[in-house]
């Protein structure tokens, strides 16, 4: 499950052609912790997704009072591509045993992210991991897209 916050300005809304020809909406967002660009949108009874293509833990930044050294970048003109700076807030496992996943706390967005895919054990709460996310994929409740994939 991905959180988002509740204020997401969409700013424009329009349809591109996928490489592989399948025709999507793009949206173009912003939120007043300074996070904008394009995502793609989805609606019915889909989720807000993003695949996780790459994460790593990283020392954590110092002087960290307000969230700056949270991230929450578009790279380049790449729909739904992100790199993600964020803190653990949530583990999730079993008492007894390690985490197996986490929630990656970032500019107002949490991320879900699995153990298999940092490649090593989870941090503990409020440790700091970088992340590259694809496929971001908004879902905004009941709204309807002004356009119909076809």
């Amino acid at each position: 499950m991905t959180v988002m916050p509740a204020d997401v300005s969409i700013l424009e809304e329009f349809p591109v052609k996928t490489d592989g020809g399948e025709e999507r909406i793009v949206v173009r967002f912003s939120t007043p912790f300074g996070v904008a660009g394009t995502v793609f949108l989805t609606d019915g009874y889909d989720e807000t997704s993003y695949d996780i293509a790459e994460a790593h833990p990283i020392p954590a930044p110092a002087g960290n009072e307000a969230g700056e050294n949270e991230m929450l970048v578009q790279v380049g003109t790449n729909v739904g591509e992100f790199e993600v700076v964020g803190w653990i807030n949530m583990l999730y496992g079993e008492e007894d045993e390690p985490p197996y996943g986490c929630s990656v706390f970032s500019k107002g967005f949490m991320f879900d992210v699995q153990e298999e895919e940092i490649g090593r054990p989870i941090g503990e709460l409020g440790s700091w991991l970088q992340l590259r996310v694809r496929d971001f994929t908004f879902w905004m409740g009941e709204q309807q897209s002004l356009y119909s994939p076809s």
